[in-house]
């Protein structure tokens, strides 16, 4: 999954996602009781929609979710299934399944599973801005900065960078 985001050439990444997700699909027939199988399934597939575009890649949608309900079904409180839902329910238009009180939800979920996971962040912080919460938003900050061991370190920095961003500061 890394080397396809780190490639510049889309086709190059494209290649590494679709590769990953039939390893991810092969964890998922041999371990169908693992979450993070589900899991991993899932965010191969998303990868090639973000590499395709939204037009292109419409019809994952319904797939991306069985992945992700199917993570959450064997583990309730699998706080990246949680973001993924959450961010797909933001980034998807109403016509076409988004939902903002869906994403709140999922989000929110994400970080009372895990409050130091920290991808959920930046875009629970729009969410709530667009809500017109403005309060809520602010306090994902310092609530990030308390942060001592995030759970996936390598992505800190940027997940920061992000909110930070995001609250315009």
């Amino acid at each position: 999954m890394r080397s396809g985001e780190r490639r510049k050439d889309k086709k190059a990444a494209l290649s590494d996602y679709s590769r990953a997700e039939q390893l991810a699909g092969l964890a998922v027939s041999l371990s169908s009781g693992s979450a993070d199988a589900w899991y991993w399934h899932g965010v191969a597939l998303g990868k090639q929609g973000e590499a395709r575009g939204m037009m292109r890649s419409l019809f994952m949608v319904g797939p991306l979710k069985k992945r992700m309900e199917g993570a959450l079904r064997l583990a309730p409180c699998h706080a990246p299934a949680h973001h993924v839902l959450g961010e797909l329910l933001w980034q998807l238009p109403g016509v076409l399944g988004g939902s903002k009180a869906g994403a709140r939800k999922e989000l929110e979920a994400a970080l009372a599973c895990d409050g130091s996971y920290t991808a959920p962040y930046s875009t629970l912080a729009e969410v709530y801005l667009d809500a017109g919460l403005k309060k809520e938003a602010e306090a994902l900050g310092p609530r990030l900065k308390a942060i001592e061991h995030p759970t996936d370190p390598a992505d800190f920095v940027d997940n920061a960078a992000d909110l930070k961003r995001v609250l315009g500061k």
